[in-house]
């Protein structure tokens, strides 16, 4: 039983890493992994990260919606060697060949108006809506990435 163990342990450590992690499939792309840090009580915004890749078809986000805020919107932070500050984007490009990472302090989804403070270790509705892949239901986690 020892043995079984041990040569079922990396397995299971395996499994248990690729149940954390989330994808969805649209049309054309992958969608990897929503996310956003807690927030602590008062706080109003919160950032939203993702990864888009395996794009084969041409698409754009245009809009991202979720139950837990008022709205979201498509942030572009600037990239720190100017004075710029964020600036609001009307959709998100995704390019045949490309990924598109969406992380902190660059470009990211904004919740605006937070119903309630995100807390850890939950998960929320990720509303999705692209001009070809259509509306895509995604949960965002809660969490350290």
């Amino acid at each position: 039983m020892k043995n079984f163990l041990h040569a079922a342990l990396p397995a299971l450590l395996l499994f248990s890493a690729a149940s954390s992690a989330h994808e969805y499939y649209a049309d054309g792309f992958t969608i990897v992994h929503p996310w956003a840090l807690p927030t602590p009580d008062g706080e109003t915004d919160a950032g939203v990260y993702l990864r888009f890749e395996q794009i084969q078809k041409g698409d754009r986000l245009l809009s991202a919606s979720s139950p837990a805020a008022r709205s979201i919107r498509i942030i572009q932070e600037a990239d720190g060697s100017t004075a710029e500050p964020a600036r609001e984007l009307a959709s998100l490009e995704l390019p045949v060949g490309a990924t598109v990472d969406l992380h902190p302090n660059a470009l990211h989804l904004q919740m605006i108006d937070l119903k309630a403070p995100l807390s850890y270790d939950r998960g929320y509705p990720l509303i999705l809506v692209f001009e070809r892949a259509g509306t895509i239901d995604t949960s965002m986690s809660v969490g350290q990435h």
